[in-house]
């Protein structure tokens, strides 16, 4: 692979570790605020997943990258 895909490829999971990030922490403030009030805990059903699949993908995009950053350049 060329080294402008590689920083291409680079830059699009650090993209989609911050999209992971984001998801993440919306689900998760919106899981904690609807616990601690009765009349929103139906936003569980929309905050819960939100928390898993951005912990998902945040998972992913950390272990392709520390893939990705520990291999040595190629000569």
């Amino acid at each position: 692979m060329s080294s402008i895909g590689k920083v291409v490829g680079t830059v699009a999971l650090l993209l989609l570790g911050l999209v992971g990030l984001a998801m993440s922490l919306c689900g998760g403030v919106f899981t904690v605020s609807s616990l601690g009030d009765t009349g929103m805990v139906s936003l569980l059903v929309f905050s819960i997943p939100s928390l898993v699949c951005g912990l998902a993908v945040l998972w992913i995009a950390c272990r392709r990258l520390r893939g990705r950053l520990g291999r040595p350049p190629e000569s």
